[in-house]
């Protein structure tokens, strides 16, 4: 069967049909929100139990750019009478009549005749990135590991340390850099330890150390 040429005009987003037959079905949708267009077999057929048939459909079609089309089984064949649909990618530049092979899981046969919806197609985005060499893949956690290798390492929950307000003042002579701390008030000197800590934290600890300086002063006075 000839398969005329497909044009590349049309409104953005629908599919384009042609009939190749005058038997032909135009695929349909179930109800507005249905994600995708059912499609008729153009013959009756049989398919054989624990067996599979190719079934024409007597059309061509057209898709809208950067997609491709996905042939898919209709879920009342496929929990009823156990008929799936094997494979089913069909790119934009495939203009050829499209063809759908059933699988039929039952242990019976499965009839169908001319007109009936054998499968849908549903229209999915592709993203066109072309294969590139190189020279070592992208390292990650999981590398080279396969099935359930993201069950085996569970991952590590975040945890946090509260640290108490340090603060080291630094004298013009090194030697009197002393250190001081929020809680105990003071420390000998320390030459290596130096955190940087926000104006709030800073003027917390400052507050307190004076504080503590003012009120040993008041304590001494007294005696």
């Amino acid at each position: 069967m000839q398969t005329p040429l497909i044009p590349e005009t049309g409104e953005s987003g629908n599919v384009r049909i042609i009939k190749l037959s005058d038997k032909a079905t135009t695929p349909t949708k179930g109800s507005r929100f249905a994600a995708g267009h059912d499609i008729y077999a153009l013959t009756d057929g049989l398919g054989p139990a624990k067996g599979q048939i190719m079934v024409e459909t007597g059309i061509a079609i057209g898709l809208p750019e950067g997609t491709y089309d996905r042939l898919a089984a209709r879920s009342g064949m496929g929990s009823k009478m156990g008929i799936a649909v094997d494979g089913g990618v069909i790119d934009r530049d495939y203009t050829a009549e499209v063809e759908v092979r059933l699988q039929n899981q039952g242990e019976a046969g499965c009839m169908f005749k001319a007109g009936d919806r054998i499968a849908q197609l549903i229209i999915e985005k592709i993203a066109n990135a072309d294969a590139m060499e190189v020279d070592n893949p992208r390292v990650t956690e999981r590398r080279k590991m396969g099935f359930g290798s993201s069950d085996l390492n569970p991952k590590r929950a975040i945890t946090a340390k509260e640290e108490e307000v340090k603060i080291c003042f630094h004298h013009p002579d090194t030697s009197k850099n002393e250190f001081f701390s929020a809680d105990i008030g003071y420390h000998p000197r320390l030459m290596k330890e130096r955190e940087m800590l926000s104006s709030t934290h800073v003027k917390a600890a400052l507050t307190r150390t004076m504080n503590d300086t003012f009120l040993g002063k008041i304590r001494r006075a007294g005696k």
